[in-house]
């Protein structure tokens, strides 16, 4: 219940910002410390996020166990970073959990106020649509979706160098985040916006079949992916879980 009401909370914030936005785009009146106001609602989102309970939380436990437990077998910046909490500064999960939230809202809102002109609306998008499941269930994906964000600008200034250095620490949080790559490659000027709607018809298509395209990567050659996606297609139905 209290995490329905922090994140109802956030969208009502968000959404009479959204409302202000709007008004002041048309009045073409200037917003008075937009930055702190931004710096202020990220610093927000750290602390609801950071500060969530375990037993509202699908993964939470998981990842107390992995971090208790010292197991290895994970991306390297989960890894590194709870080792430093865990072994260094010898604290809870808690710790690495701020951590998480810290690194994902930062690059967030650096991505937004880089791409948008409309810096509310776009975080009332990203918090209604990420936030329950990037930010409080799947912290290493939120890292990681949170760098890929934010490696766009690079893409189309067409620098290679700090694409590449970015796309490196979102792989380093998440493996999936490999797929980041092809997109360097991409004539984005030559894609046509027809091509966006079939493959979101396909999508559609997907989920009216109830088809799980994850079922493809079954006997995938690599053994970590292998068994990562084996350990999700026969996990039980009481088995709740996002880790992958």
């Amino acid at each position: 219940m209290l995490l329905l009401l922090e994140t109802f909370s956030v969208f009502v914030i968000f959404y009479y910002l959204s409302i202000r936005e709007i008004n002041f785009s048309f009045t073409k009146e200037k917003w008075i410390n937009k930055d702190k106001i931004v710096f202020f609602l990220a610093c927000f989102l750290v602390f609801i996020i950071s500060l969530r309970k375990e037993i509202n939380v699908s993964d939470y436990w998981n990842y107390r166990h992995l971090y208790e437990t010292k197991i290895t077998t994970i991306e390297p910046a989960f890894s590194i970073i709870a080792f430093i909490c865990r072994d260094i500064f010898k604290q809870p999960v808690l710790l690495l959990m701020s951590v998480f939230a810290v690194l994902s809202i930062i690059f967030k809102t650096k991505a937004i106020k880089i791409y948008s002109s409309f810096i509310f609306i776009s975080f009332l998008l990203c918090t209604s649509d990420f936030l329950l499941l990037h930010d409080y269930i799947q912290i290493r994906t939120g890292v990681a979706s949170a760098l890929m964000l934010f490696s766009i600008q690079f893409i189309k200034k067409r620098n290679f160098k700090l694409f590449f250095i970015v796309f490196c620490c979102a792989v380093s949080f998440h493996y999936s985040a490999v797929l980041m790559f092809p997109l360097y490659f991409l004539n984005s000027e030559k894609i046509k916006i027809n091509n966006y709607i079939y493959l979101l018809i396909v999508f559609y298509i997907f989920a009216f079949l109830k088809f799980n395209p994850v079922i493809l990567l079954k006997n995938f050659p690599i053994e970590y992916i292998n068994v990562k996606v084996n350990g999700y297609l026969n996990r039980g139905e009481n088995y709740s879980a996002n880790i992958f």
